[in-house]
């Protein structure tokens, strides 16, 4: 209802670069302060039962996997595979160009 663009991380508990890309990306204080302003985040644990359609909506086959959607669930954005803090800030930037 925020109109904002979302952030969807499909992620995996035993996902190695997922983790990585928790410590390295998510918990860096400039990606979370573009990440609070210019979208909503959610992360979407794969095995869950619960998300197995948005998993199957989104065609998700790996993971990591970073899909940012508009406020109808048209994907701007997405990147499959682990990706570093400089590309994760290029694709929030490059949100404004959309």
């Amino acid at each position: 209802s925020s109109n904002k663009n979302t952030l969807l991380f499909f992620t995996g508990k035993w996902c190695s670069p997922c983790q990585i890309m928790k410590r390295e990306v998510f918990a860096d204080k400039e990606v979370e302060k573009i990440i609070n302003s210019k979208v909503t985040s959610i992360m979407i644990d794969i095995d869950n039962p619960n998300t197995s359609e948005i998993v199957k909506y989104y065609k998700v086959g790996a993971t990591p996997t970073t899909i940012i959607v508009d406020s109808k669930g048209e994907v701007l954005d997405y990147a499959v595979g682990k990706i570093s803090k400089k590309k994760f800030l290029e694709m929030l930037i490059n949100l404004n160009f959309k």
